[in-house]
């Protein structure tokens, strides 16, 4: 599959966005056609263990398997729930820490000619004091090919975060009038969209508050006294695909100099 890159020149002090042209589904599906059999899903891993030859790796289902070295890329609170040999319990609490509040995606479609706004960026983000429902808004069919019909525009809103906790309790109706309020405000929306979709996760981005240099300060105190033991994740180097890419080229590097050198 092709890779999308956004279009127009990104500041550099940003990383361009990305996608497929059949969606970010492709980079999970084509990760999961290589691994093939060796994938396990629905699988919840409890415990890492050292041994002679390396690790021991436990899950829920009582399956153990041994190797090299661990790259965990789950989120913070997951890996704060794995046992790892060496590590005290009360070690890895700056991971639990780690705030990752819900957000509700409601994307909505409309003939071109309902848009009075000529959507010609990334799209709206929308800062608190403005007192709106939306986080902020993508103009997403004309961010990527292939997201609208010719004559059609996407738009993706998000709500909730931090200050909008109470999101997972609203119904999709209401969250679509929500998001359809700002859109007719800031971008000259009208009439009622021609498709709807929305998707809630109840644990989103992991938020980089201030203190946050206690977390990577454990983070790196695991990798030390866990030799063999690697983490990746948004939770570390930056929450963007591009961001989660780069990092998880490095540490896949990381992972293969120390099975060299084991």
């Amino acid at each position: 599959a092709r890779a999308r890159k956004k279009r127009g020149v990104p500041s550099k002090a940003s990383a361009p966005m990305l996608t497929f042209d059949a969606g970010l589904g492709v980079l999970v599906e084509s990760l999961q056609s290589r691994l093939g059999s060796s994938l396990q899903l629905q699988t919840n891993v409890t415990a890492v263990k050292r041994d002679d030859s390396g690790w021991m790796v436990e899950t829920s289902a009582g399956g153990c398997q041994r190797h090299s070295a661990v790259l965990m890329c789950a989120p913070a609170y997951r890996v704060a729930g794995i046992a790892i040999d060496g590590i005290p319990p009360h070690d890895l609490a700056p991971l639990r820490e780690v705030y990752y509040p819900p957000i509700a995606r409601v994307a909505l479609a409309f003939r071109r000619d309902q848009i009075a706004h000529a959507l010609d960026g990334f799209g709206v983000l929308i800062a608190r004091k403005e007192q709106m429902n939306t986080l902020g808004i993508l103009f997403s069919s004309s961010l990527f090919p292939n997201r609208a019909p010719e004559g059609y525009a996407l738009l993706t809103a998000f709500l909730g975060g931090s200050r909008g906790r109470h999101i997972l309790d609203t119904s999709d109706s209401a969250l679509i009038e929500l998001a359809l309020a700002d859109m007719r405000k800031l971008l000259g929306v009208s009439g009622r969209p021609v498709f709807e979709d929305v998707l809630r996760v109840p644990l989103a981005i992991p938020q980089y508050n201030v203190g946050y240099e206690t977390v990577l300060a454990a983070i790196g105190d695991i990798e030390k006294r866990a030799p063999g033991v690697f983490i990746a994740s948004s939770f570390r180097q930056g929450i963007s695909v591009a961001d989660c890419i780069v990092a998880g080229k490095a540490a896949s590097g990381r992972v293969l100099g120390h099975v060299a050198g084991a």
